[in-house]
């Protein structure tokens, strides 16, 4: 009697063939076995023998391990195939990936508001009258940080230059000044 078994938690295949007479069960996997996985399988095919041979159990059966056969890879392939079974691992894979994403995707969100917040905020300071050297050095090292931790989790990379309105990059020393002048900008 040959018979295949696919155990789907381990994403394992085995042939058995089991000899009757000398109550031995012959098995081949298409892949290598972990011992942990042969205790298992060894586990589920005697069950399976008693409850098909009518075998009660009173002397222990033989397990023969022989290896690998790369048959069983081509028909597990067409067992996936078939019923669009995934390995567990490829699953893993996408949802880790699908988690990271949306990390990602909530933290660009949460530092580009970060931004916008902090640059409404300077450009009202900026109204009111000009900062302090100091109060201006803190508040170019704030937008740096936010760019950076927003860079953390961004693909395409952001630059200062790129985010600082016209109006507030007279204020931030080494940029470049716009072309177009403040009044214009408005």
């Amino acid at each position: 009697m040959n018979e295949f078994i696919y155990f789907s938690g381990m994403d394992l295949m085995i042939k058995v063939k089991h000899a009757k007479k000398a109550n031995t069960l012959h098995y081949v996997s298409h892949r290598e076995m972990e011992p942990k996985e042969k205790v298992m399988a060894e586990h589920y095919m005697r069950a399976k023998m008693i409850s098909t041979s009518g075998h009660n159990g009173d002397r222990p059966s033989i397990f023969i391990y022989r290896g690998t056969d790369n048959r069983l890879k081509r028909k597990l392939a067409s067992l996936h195939a078939r019923h669009g079974v995934q390995r567990p691992h490829r699953k893993e894979r996408e949802i880790t990936a699908s988690v990271k994403n949306l990390i990602n995707a909530a933290m660009r969100n949460y530092y580009t508001e970060k931004i916008g917040e902090f640059l409404v905020c300077a450009r009202n300071e900026l109204r009111n009258g000009m900062p302090q050297e100091g109060r201006l050095a803190l508040l170019k090292q704030q937008l740096h940080e936010l760019v950076l931790a927003y860079n953390a989790y961004a693909d395409p990379k952001i630059i200062l230059e790129e985010i600082i309105p016209p109006e507030l990059k007279p204020f931030w020393l080494g940029l470049k000044e716009p072309h177009l002048s403040v009044a214009a900008s408005r």
